[in-house]
């Protein structure tokens, strides 16, 4: 495909977790080609752009179409392939927008492959039914600026076939990545020098379901666990249904699990669940977040030191975080009256949430949804997002402004904009600011929150005292 190092490419990734490690793979594939990556940005072309789609919205449709239009702009002699979800349903309309080649899913696995054969004629390589086995091909990554937090595909597909969503038609059956798969992936994430391991899939509660013999994620946690190393372990989403008592009892016991879980509700009326073809109703998933809210994870075995803080100010260490659960809340689902939305309301408010994501319904073609009558128009269904959002925005602060004067282990990722000043994630989601001098990058440091400041907390660094 690639005559030398000097062909330049780049990848786009939309969307989810899961199609974020898919993207790293393909970054891997196509550097194994012979293709040099540049960074996407304006200012630096690449001879192949590869945008990795998104379908989830109407939104990210029209997002997936605009990128490909972008990279024509930057490098209009550049070559444009279209793949992922969007690319799996929509090949015309990305064509349309620019795209020289769309793949669908399954063809990313062989994109050196494809990319040889397909570029001559230029026309759509898309497996219309995805039926496969097993995980396309190996996940994580072994980029440089992806090692601070890298994503581990567990599993792909789903086969709870919500009536909103169109993801099992883009990603096909739920299927696992075997147990000494993953933990050999770990290893080689953790040999790279991650410190944190983000665990992702589309729906990360089936995994092991479709396994010979039968596992759960529980059973692959505890194995994570044995490992000797200190890395931090964060689950990207799971469904109530994976709340499971095994799951909260390895949760309860472990020194690497991050007390930060995203558990996707949608609606707060069992009438519009039903609908939707959740498998809950709003009071199992009450109790469900209850339950996780009261699991207090293992204090860090360094805990219980007194620190100093930057300035001579004495603090002590815990060594606990408070849990961090966030939420997808859907509004306007077709039928649903302005008395359900409130419902919604007061069930968010009433749950200990730190942030929510809100989506306004998007119609998928293909979705049972599509076809229900009572579709909410897109004013209301604007007005009720913005209400929700405020919501969220109220208690995003709320978690945040507890957070200020206790001291977090957080792991920095990069510089921020103002000299001498670091960007970190905590382990229970908190992104923080602070000033420090040296290289920190993928350090783990303490660092005592100090004020609010939009969505992260101003922090200044924390050391053991000696003698204590």
């Amino acid at each position: 495909m690639a005559e030398s190092s000097n062909t330049t490419f780049t990848v786009i990734s939309m969307g989810c977790r899961t199609n974020y490690s898919d993207s790293q793979a393909l970054k891997q594939k196509l550097a194994a080609e012979g293709l040099r990556y540049v960074p996407f940005a304006p200012g630096i072309p690449a001879d192949l752009y590869v945008i990795n789609t998104c379908t989830v919205t109407s939104r990210a449709d029209f997002d997936s179409r605009s990128w490909v239009r972008k990279a024509k702009q930057w490098n209009p002699d550049s070559t444009v392939v279209a793949t992922g979800c969007y690319a799996q349903i929509q090949s015309a309309k990305l064509l349309g927008a620019g795209a020289d080649l769309v793949l669908g899913n399954l063809e990313k696995d062989r994109i050196g492959e494809v990319l040889r054969l397909a570029l001559e004629d230029r026309r759509p390589v898309v497996s219309e039914k995805i039926r496969r086995k097993g995980i396309p091909f190996a996940t994580g990554t072994s980029d440089d600026q992806d090692r601070t937090r890298p994503v581990l595909k567990l599993q792909d597909g789903c086969d709870q076939c919500c009536s909103f969503c169109i993801i099992p038609t883009t990603r096909g059956h739920s299927r696992s990545l075997p147990p000494d798969a993953a933990v050999e992936q770990y290893r080689r994430l953790v040999g790279l020098g991650a410190r944190e391991v983000v665990l992702s899939g589309i729906n990360l509660s089936s995994y092991g379901e479709d396994l010979v013999p039968r596992t759960t994620l529980a059973d692959l946690l505890n194995r994570f666990e044995g490992e000797k190393d200190g890395a931090w372990i964060r689950i990207s989403s799971i469904e109530p249904s994976g709340l499971t008592e095994d799951l909260l009892a390895v949760i309860r016991s472990s020194r690497k699990i991050c007390p930060h879980f995203h558990v996707p509700l949608q609606s707060g009326d069992s009438e519009v669940l039903e609908r939707m073809n959740r498998p809950y109703s709003i009071e199992k998933y009450e109790e469900k977040i209850r339950a996780l809210a009261n699991v207090r994870i293992a204090a860090r075995r360094d805990a219980g030191r007194t620190l100093d803080v930057s300035g001579g100010q004495e603090v002590h260490d815990s060594g606990e975080s408070e849990m961090c659960i966030g939420t997808d809340v859907m509004v306007g689902f077709p039928g649903e009256s302005e008395a359900q939305f409130e419902n919604t309301l007061r069930a968010v408010e009433g749950l200990p949430f730190a942030y929510l994501h809100v989506f306004p319904y998007s119609v998928r073609s293909g979705t049972k949804a599509a076809k229900m009558k009572g579709l909410v128009d897109r004013k209301t269904r604007q007005r009720r997002s913005t209400t929700m959002s405020r919501l969220g925005d109220r208690k995003r602060t709320e978690f945040l402004q507890r957070q200020v004067g206790f001291v977090h282990e957080a792991l920095v990722e990069s510089r921020g904009k103002r000299p001498a000043e670091w960007r970190a994630t905590t382990r229970n989601y908190i992104r923080m600011s602070f000033s420090g001098s040296g290289d920190l990058r993928n350090r783990i440091v303490k660092l005592r929150g100090l004020s609010v400041e939009g969505v992260r907390l101003h922090a200044a660094m924390v050391h053991e005292e000696s003698g204590h």
